[in-house]
């Protein structure tokens, strides 16, 4: 609930009110059913945000600007692992560089439009993954960052698979990956939904 606010922006303010309400309306008897019925019933301004907000927020937000950018990506990378890449060491990377002045062989890759791509999708989920190389990377060119010594086609983090079998790294390429990652974050962060019957019944009680 709160993760999924946070991605999008949401009101984060007050929640301890929200919370202590909540608790006060949990059956002892009846304690995940309780709490579902809570959540559905949250003004608007706290609604538990659903699946397309949800995916939409995390597909076309500015996930970099989040506080919690790198908890989500290390959730991404880890989720259900048994076999946990240790991230502690790791920092945040651009795949397609922040700087302004990108390399030539970036410019050509991404077309004449190239400041507009970058502008859109800089801090994408798609364009965004976990690095021990970040100042090995730095503003290098796509095929230089896959090829490089450590660089994406070494690297052992899962979420620069797909990275790695790209030849391009492009708005489609960003487009795509951010989709698939978004589905992965449904799965990890899904939402809990109480049908209008179960609010009915406990409205009568």
């Amino acid at each position: 609930y709160v993760f999924r606010r946070a991605i999008g922006g949401e009101q984060t303010r007050g929640y301890w009110q929200i919370f202590a309400s909540l608790a006060y309306a949990i059956d002892p008897a009846r304690p995940f059913e309780s709490l579902v019925v809570g959540l559905a019933r949250l003004h608007d301004s706290y609604r538990f945000p659903g699946d397309d907000e949800f995916r939409k927020a995390l597909e076309e937000g500015d996930v970099y600007g989040k506080r919690v950018c790198f908890h989500l990506l290390e959730r991404l990378e880890n989720h259900e692992s048994k076999e946990p890449s240790d991230t502690s060491q790791y920092s945040i990377e651009h795949i397609m560089p922040q700087n302004e002045n990108l390399a030539p062989e970036w410019q050509k890759m991404l077309g004449e439009n190239w400041r507009d791509i970058q502008r859109k999708w800089l801090h994408r989920l798609g364009n965004l993954t976990l690095t021990g190389y970040n100042s090995k990377y730095s503003d290098r060119p796509f095929e230089e960052k896959k090829r490089m010594e450590k660089g994406f086609e070494e690297s052992a983090v899962r979420l620069n698979k797909y990275v790695r079998d790209r030849s391009v790294w492009t708005e489609t390429e960003m487009e795509e990956r951010g989709k698939m990652l978004a589905c992965r974050a449904l799965e990890i962060w899904p939402r809990v939904v109480a049908d209008e019957a179960l609010v009915k019944a406990a409205e009568l009680r």
